[in-house]
């Protein structure tokens, strides 16, 4: 059996994002393996169900991040998770709830333009149900914006 498959060419020029990768666990690495990235070992779940009880592991890549002139560059990652289907907001009247769950926003300097990412997302304080979770990247110097999104269960 063959399988057709495009991969996208993250080589060319400006703020690239690799896909999203959930994990069950993440961890420094001991040694190769095919789940191995940049340094971390991955357990993937691509079933992309997760227990309220655990955190939500994630991994990916930035590309083409713009330096300044002393070689520097500064990004800033939002993790934001949405319900699928907006909450109803009380007894029904008011319409319906669309805002984020969670909303995580940090800013970064690096020597690279090119790095790997890793996040662990307490979602404890979360209801169970189906989610998407956005992961925005933005390029401080460059002004440029890339984001990817993930489906997700959370479960009890």
């Amino acid at each position: 059996m063959q399988i057709e498959l495009e991969v996208p060419d993250l080589s060319g020029p400006g703020l690239q994002m690799s896909d999203l990768l959930p994990a069950w666990r993440m961890e420094p690495a001991s040694g190769a393996s095919r789940f191995v990235r940049n340094g971390w070992h991955l357990w993937p779940n691509p079933l992309r169900r997760f227990s309220v009880r655990q955190p939500v592991y994630l991994y990916f890549e930035i590309y083409g991040l713009t330096p300044d002139t002393q070689g520097r560059t500064r990004y800033t990652t939002e993790y934001i998770l949405r319900p699928t289907k907006p909450r109803k907001k009380f007894l029904g009247l008011f319409g319906s709830d669309d805002r984020p769950v969670l909303r995580l926003k940090s800013t970064h300097e690096d020597t690279r333009t090119d790095l790997d990412e890793h996040a662990e997302l307490d979602v404890s304080r979360v209801d169970p149900g189906d989610y998407v979770l956005e992961v925005r990247i933005t390029d401080e110097r460059s002004g440029a914006t890339v984001s990817r999104t993930l489906a997700l269960t959370l479960t009890e």
